[in-house]
């Protein structure tokens, strides 16, 4: 299990963008209803997280606390991929438990615990390098019953594909500017990973005549290995 703390703004509105620094949800209290937890990029003091937020993998708890009494809360487990919207992100949710009623404008801190089987990307490295719908695609995958395991494979294929290129990894990259052909190397990756379950993990250590297609692909960007 891995854990996140940041600190937020909390906003009572349930529609409309939140701005400034808040978090807010589409439904008011008791958040039994609540489907969507909107998030701004920046947090209260300022850092940038919209890379680590598209990151959160299906299945990781969001627990949003009154920051001086932990009686206010609610706690949500997220049921989809992470939505870009650009100056926030949107993260599906079901609601999971609630205590009493947060304040509007109150400073909270949000908690976002994520499974010991999904590993996400260090926020220095990068985020996604193509979005969740892009890749269900490419596996040609119609139904939700396997999301939770494609976005962990997703997860998986983005953060190799990184490594790989090692210091040609722009860590800015995302599904809208990575370059095509890295985005096509970490689909070809995620296809191997989900295919073979984890059973084959991928090698750098083999010869330029031995390399994969997914790292075929990525020759042009990679620095040459020292020997």
């Amino acid at each position: 299990m891995s854990l996140l703390l940041l600190e937020y703004t909390f906003s009572s509105a349930t529609v409309g963008a939140p701005t400034s620094n808040q978090v807010r949800f589409d439904a008011g209290y008791p958040y039994s209803a609540v489907a969507r937890v909107s998030v701004r990029n920046l947090t209260n003091d300022g850092a940038d997280m919209r890379r680590v937020w598209l990151a959160v993998p299906i299945g990781s708890r969001v627990v949003v606390q009154d920051k001086n009494d932990s009686a206010g809360y609610g706690e949500f487990e997220t049921t989809g991929a992470p939505v870009d919207q650009a100056t926030y992100v949107d993260l599906p949710v079901v609601h999971v438990g609630h205590g009493t009623s947060l304040l509007n404008n109150q400073a909270v801190s949000v908690f976002v615990i994520t499974p010991d089987a999904v590993v996400t990307p260090a926020p220095g490295a990068g985020g996604l390098l193509v979005t969740f719908e892009d890749a269900k695609l490419h596996l040609k995958i119609t139904d939700s019953d396997h999301d939770a395991e494609v976005q962990t494979k997703l997860t998986h294929a983005c953060g190799v594909v990184r490594e790989y290129l090692k210091d040609r990894n722009d860590p800015t990259w995302d599904a809208v500017t990575a370059p095509a052909a890295v985005q096509v190397a970490a689909l070809l990756l995620l296809a191997k990973l989900y295919q073979n379950r984890g059973d084959v993990q991928p090698d750098e250590r083999v010869g330029a005549d031995e390399l994969e297609e997914w790292q075929r692909r990525l020759v042009r960007y990679r620095d040459p290995a020292l020997a």
